[in-house]
């Protein structure tokens, strides 16, 4: 145990002490006196060391009295001298296995190839240096490249990235009253025993196939409902279950139409918009003509654009409260009345947040009608 004079400590510490720790911290942690048999050597240790040194005492007497060489003593006094600083020098530690030329060679190879790993960058621009596959991460990782999952897009040709540019440069100067006349619908499909790749499990090695660390997969997720609905930034229709058989035109017309888009359309008046994908039973002649009788004005949506009707994020938050529920359903009826209970449940506020629909066509214009973040 070596004892220091406090006024020669603090004195060396005064000048130190806002960039690491307080003159509060400093005392707690050595009272009268410090052991200092620790490695590396911390800023405590140093600071020691030159209140030592200012005290008179030899470099000799100084490295045996802590444990440490005499050379080590003289370097820490040297730079505390020159630089008045107690951390010890910049570029001191292991070399670096690669060279700036080499960094820059990597960041290059995979800006031009983003899907590939780590051993291919080693084997394409170091071949034959033994470098570690962490190595590599690091160098990436310093210039903000990391390692994500591909975000799953839909497949645009390029007639539907021309489309969906002429959609959204001739709809970006409708005002939020305008979008407010109009009722996005689609349908959905929720499976009850839905398997969410986004789910993810806190686990140890060795317990990958735990109970509590799986995901039971059933033949055809147990069965699954479908359900149509529209949304306005100020309402919304019903939810509505439609039990198999699938979707046809005469269905669509007398199960959603008639009783649920035609009492919404007299509702909001004259200036009632209609926004529909482009499924065949939407587009039947039977429903085109059912839509002309009753002056239902459509508004045109591009194909394979998901991303431009917002009723998608109200299905998105709907599985994930599905999902979240304390118990989940156990049969098809069960997820029928979790779903309605779920669809009524969200505040409008929710669901007006999601009409953004200058913000999402300033994104596709921005991407030359290519996929958003929506």
């Amino acid at each position: 145990m070596l004892s220091v004079d406090l006024e020669t400590f603090s004195t060396v510490l005064a000048s130190y002490c806002t960039k690491r720790i307080t003159y509060c911290s400093v005392f707690l942690l050595i009272g009268n006196s410090v052991d200092l048999k620790m490695r590396p050597l911390s800023i405590i240790q140093r600071a020691q060391i030159i209140a030592l040194l200012e005290e008179g005492f030899s470099q000799r007497y100084i490295a045996r009295q802590i444990g440490v060489n005499q050379s080590a003593v003289s370097r820490i006094g040297a730079r505390y001298r020159q630089t008045g600083e107690l951390e010890p020098a910049d570029g001191q530690g292991r070399r670096r296995m690669t060279t700036v030329r080499e960094d820059r060679a990597i960041t290059r190879f995979v800006e031009v190839n983003p899907v590939t790993t780590a051993r291919r960058i080693g084997d394409a621009v170091l071949p034959g240096r033994q470098i570690s596959d962490q190595t590599l991460r690091n160098r990436l990782h310093e210039v903000g490249l990391r390692s994500r999952s591909r975000a799953r897009v839909p497949s645009l040709t390029i007639t539907h990235r021309r489309a969906r540019l002429e959609y959204a440069r001739g709809h970006i100067e409708w005002t939020e009253r305008q979008w407010a006349n109009v009722l996005f619908t689609d349908e959905s499909r929720f499976c009850l025993f839905g398997n969410d790749a986004r789910v993810r499990v806190w686990r140890r090695c060795g317990r990958r196939f735990d109970r509590a660390c799986v995901a039971p997969v059933r033949a055809f997720n147990g069965g699954s409902v479908m359900v149509w609905g529209g949304i306005t930034s100020r309402q919304r229709t019903d939810l509505v279950i439609m039990p198999p058989p699938g979707m046809t035109a005469v269905r669509y017309i007398d199960e959603v139409l008639r009783p649920h888009v035609v009492p919404m359309s007299q509702q909001m008046g004259r200036n009632f918009i209609l926004m529909q994908d482009n499924a065949r039973p939407h587009t039947a002649a039977v429903t085109r003509e059912f839509l002309r009788e009753n002056e239902i004005q459509l508004l045109p949506h591009p194909a394979v654009s998901p991303d431009l009707n917002p009723i998608e994020h109200i299905w998105d938050i709907m599985g994930r409260r599905l999902r979240d529920l304390a118990r989940s359903p156990a049969n098809l009826q069960d997820l029928s009345e979790a779903l309605i209970r779920i669809w009524n449940e969200i505040p409008q506020e929710e669901i007006r947040a999601c009409v953004n629909m200058r913000t999402r066509l300033r994104e596709v214009i921005a991407q030359r009608g290519g996929n958003t973040s929506f």
